[in-house]
């Protein structure tokens, strides 16, 4: 009887333990991926999501440490444009996919001496 109960309580600790797990592992997905990627000899950039919105985004680079990668935003009934500092792996936030503003953008290669732009997303 002692090992029967044993069981059923292993059993529990397990059960809680496996959906403890899968709760973490949904939460910590992957951000979403928007594209406008460009690439050079030594980099990649692209536009992932920022945060549980899908209005906010960020710029990502990966490759050679001397990669850079700034994010670029435009209004489209104004053709207002602003960008991102540069940065080393990611840029900070800009807000896009509301119908007015969108995203690209540009990679730096510090290797190379390329720069290069994506194409508007969002």
């Amino acid at each position: 009887m002692k090992a029967a109960l044993f069981s059923k309580k292993l059993m529990f600790v397990g059960g809680t333990v496996a959906g403890l797990l899968a709760l973490t592992a949904t939460s910590a997905s992957a951000s979403a991926y928007y594209g406008g990627d460009t690439v050079s000899q030594n980099c990649h950039a692209y536009i992932i999501g920022s945060g549980s919105s899908s209005n906010w985004a960020i710029g990502v680079v990966s490759g050679n440490v001397n990669c850079e990668v700034r994010l670029w935003q435009r209004n489209v009934n104004t053709g207002g444009q602003t960008s991102t500092a540069w940065g080393y792996g990611q840029t900070t936030a800009l807000y896009h996919n509301d119908g007015v503003h969108q995203l690209r953008v540009e990679l730096y290669d510090g290797v190379s001496g390329a720069d290069g732009f994506g194409v508007w997303v969002g």
